[in-house]
């Protein structure tokens, strides 16, 4: 399956029934997607188009290659911290997938749960796959370092984990990606 979010692909593997893509003009992906047809039964392969930009067109747009190249030593000396509540039970092997198809060096990933076991959410396993594949492929030579929180409670996400990222593993760079409006938070979570 493939997962698109802001006009960004994002391959989403699940139950390994993906196949790596096909690049087809500057603007889109054709991708070739083993798994359930859309009634649910028998698979399809056909190659579906879909619009949006993989890494490097990206690392173009911002200027970030030589020769149109991924500079791989990117984001040395760096830690990324991205806060997800439940994680994702496939990540590892979702990024992998996800460097091996758009070729990009192998992630520098730790995965760490200081509140706690997380119990799993489908919704929030695509948000983690999303932050953690982008933000190696914007910063590959990075150590990223994927805080899972047991729920996706504001203490947790903005007063535990934030913390813990910061005084924990020291990183330079925070990410988090969830929607909640500015009202509904306190104003100690808002400082």
């Amino acid at each position: 399956m493939i997962v698109a979010f802001s006009g960004l692909l994002i391959p989403a593997v699940a139950s390994g029934n993906y196949q790596s893509p096909v690049l087809s003009g500057a603007h889109g992906v054709t991708m070739f997607i083993v798994g359930p047809d859309k009634k649910g039964g028998g698979s399809s392969s056909a190659p579906t188009t879909y619009p949006g930009y993989i890494p490097i067109q990206i690392w173009d747009g911002y200027q970030y290659t030589s020769n149109g190249a991924y500079n791989t030593n990117y984001g040395s000396g760096e830690t990324i911290a991205v806060i997800d509540a439940y994680g994702s039970p496939s990540i590892s092997s979702d990024v992998k997938t996800f460097d091996s198809a758009f070729g990009l060096p192998a992630i520098n990933l730790q995965i760490v749960q200081p509140f706690g076991k997380v119990s799993r959410n489908s919704g929030w396993a695509l948000e983690t796959s999303l932050e953690v594949e982008w933000a190696h492929a914007m910063a590959p030579a990075a150590k990223i370092v994927l805080i899972e929180t047991p729920s996706a409670s504001n203490t947790y996400l903005i007063n535990d984990a934030v913390n813990y990222a910061y005084n924990t593993t020291h990183a330079n760079i925070i990410s988090m990606s969830w929607g909640e409006a500015q009202s509904d938070l306190t104003s100690a979570e808002l400082a």
